[in-house]
């Protein structure tokens, strides 16, 4: 069964907190695909290439978009040029696991596409 993409904001604001920094507000994508269990699974680009939160705060943030839904978290942080991205999976609420992409194939459909959104800008990473 394919999933059915029901939110898609790319302006999605998120806190997180950094070593030596404190509080930092990131804006990333945020996508949601309503599965056939009736639960989301909820795709966040983060805003750089890294996620980049120790604290584990994230995945609430993003669940709390979606308040009385039952959410998997996903966050994807896009590669440069086409390498080094990877798509990570919240687990036990603090931490995160790094999921093979062609597992998140299998759940949305086959119109998903693997890093699409890397970074192809020229400067960092970039010739």
């Amino acid at each position: 069964m394919v999933a059915e993409l029901v939110h898609d904001e790319d302006g999605f604001t998120y806190t997180v907190h950094v070593a030596g920094c404190g509080e930092m507000r990131r804006g990333g994508r945020l996508r949601a695909w309503r599965e056939g269990d009736g639960g989301l699974l909820a795709l966040l680009t983060v805003a750089g290439s890294d996620l980049d939160d120790e604290a584990g705060v994230v995945a609430d943030q993003v669940r709390l978009r979606f308040v009385g839904e039952r959410v998997d978290v996903v966050a994807y942080e896009p590669g440069w040029w086409g390498a080094g991205f990877s798509y990570l999976r919240a687990v036990g609420g603090t931490r995160w696991e790094p999921i093979d992409p062609q597992l998140l194939r299998d759940r949305i459909g086959p119109g998903f596409v693997v890093d699409d959104e890397e970074d192809t800008a020229p400067g960092w990473g970039g010739p």
